[in-house]
């Protein structure tokens, strides 16, 4: 790859930028017990992957999300690269089992990365056709119970039920008759 060619200050200036930005990252963040075993398998993908928690407070001047999980990216000539590990909805989540497979799609050096992300596009799919019969399924029960419950009056006859099939009640009494 070319290299651009910047004046020596410029050049020096941009190191010591660097440099701080990841001091900075390396010191905002700590490794707990998931970091360790989520940065075996992502050096496994590649050696310069690892896996970070950021605190609780903001940290200002840094990529990171209070309280989250992030892969970094220890770029050898480049300020390191942070992605946050997010759910669906941007919340907090513990690193996902499909977190190695999104990041195995990102590689574009990778020729199988297309058939791997046509595989995960199809597995998505396949999940949302699963929910949509799931929800209608669930759907239609409840609207087959609802019409059950409108059209048909009945009195339980359990023994533990308030309700009771004669006038008796539950103990065998009858009404008191009133005096007219």
């Amino acid at each position: 790859m070319p290299r651009l060619f910047v004046p020596p200050q410029v050049h020096e200036r941009l190191v010591a930028e660097r440099q701080q930005h990841n001091a900075e990252l390396t010191r905002a963040c700590y490794s707990d017990r998931v970091c360790e075993q989520w940065t075996r398998e992502l050096k496994r993908l590649d050696p310069l992957l690892k896996m970070v928690r950021a605190p609780e407070h903001v940290v200002i001047g840094t990529p990171l999300e209070p309280g989250y999980y992030h892969v970094v990216r220890c770029n050898e000539n480049a300020p390191w690269s942070v992605f946050p590990v997010r759910g669906p909805e941007g919340e907090f989540v513990y690193p996902p089992s499909g977190l190695l497979d999104r990041l195995k799609a990102m590689d574009m050096w990778n020729a199988s990365v297309p058939r791997l992300r046509e595989q995960m596009q199809r597995k998505a799919q396949e999940e949302l056709e699963r929910r949509k019969v799931t929800e209608r399924r669930d759907r239609q029960e409840q609207i087959v119970d609802h019409y059950r419950k409108v059209t048909s009056a009945s009195i339980s006859m359990n023994r533990d039920s308030a309700w009771h099939q004669n006038v008796a009640g539950r103990r065998g009494r009858g009404p008191r008759s009133r005096p007219r």
